[in-house]
């Protein structure tokens, strides 16, 4: 990092974090991914329903869950 809120990263390199994202508050869900995102992680699912990460989580075996 060089600012504090970036990530040097080749464009080839894969992201360091994997991550499902859980709320029912879609404008919590985006901002949490974008986070996430700008911080070079890769949020491979987002849902609404407690329910529904498990089952996310199971099929995608993701770095992280953020309930």
């Amino acid at each position: 990092m060089t600012d504090g809120t970036s990530v040097d990263r080749d464009a080839g390199d894969p992201p360091t974090l994997r991550a499902v994202v859980c709320d029912d508050d879609a404008v919590v869900r985006s901002v949490v991914s974008q986070l996430i995102e700008e911080r070079g992680g890769q949020v491979i699912a987002e849902t609404d329903a407690a329910a529904q990460t498990i089952a996310l989580a199971e099929r995608f075996e993701p770095d992280v869950v953020v309930l």
